[in-house]
């Protein structure tokens, strides 16, 4: 990610200058910062994925893509996760509506350049997040995937092969490995 030159913003400065960029930035601690582009197979991924959870959630859930913000307040993050779930009633920020608050379940996607700041940082200001029950990291250069459930502390399972069943323990939700993969070829 690159950052923007400019001593710092504000939230409310950031808001407006992302109202009206035609690309994505993070801001956080009064820092904007570039959002890369995504690779084929992050794109094939986070449509199977969002296709697999539109037929599975509950009527009272839904399925975000990364086109709308998520605001942590207690560490100024605004950022966007590759999916987010919504249960009960979506939280917004303010009367936009194109910055929610309250995201249940996170999904990222690994690319090379961001998977040790999604993995470590990312998840750290992610645990901010009081709605946020579970984190779910997606490999997309191997048939793997992470979770992270919040009970007393949080709790890792890893998920490996096509053969392997992603448990969402906080929706009891099952999605396939082969699903999320499908239309992906990893060498």
């Amino acid at each position: 990610m690159q950052r923007i030159p400019k001593k710092f913003f504000t939230e409310k400065e950031y808001l407006e200058f992302e109202r009206n960029s035609d690309t994505k930035h993070e801001f956080y601690k009064g820092e904007i910062f570039d959002l890369a582009g995504a690779s084929y197979n992050h794109g094939i991924i986070n449509f199977n994925i969002t296709g697999i959870l539109h037929k599975k959630l509950s009527k009272n859930c839904k399925a975000i893509s990364s086109d709308l913000k998520v605001f942590i307040k207690s560490n100024t993050l605004f950022t966007y996760p590759d999916i987010s779930i919504i249960c009960d009633k979506t939280e917004f920020l303010d009367n936009k509506k194109d910055t929610i608050t309250n995201p249940k379940v996170i999904f990222e996607i690994l690319s090379p350049s961001t998977e040790d700041y999604d993995k470590n940082q990312k998840f750290e200001l992610y645990k901010g997040l009081n709605s946020l029950e579970e984190y779910i990291l997606i490999y997309q250069n191997e048939f793997k995937t992470e979770s992270f459930f919040k009970s007393e502390n949080w709790q890792k399972t890893g998920y490996e092969g096509l053969g392997a069943d992603l448990k969402i323990k906080s929706l009891g939700l099952e999605l396939r490995l082969k699903e999320i993969y499908d239309g992906i070829e990893i060498k």
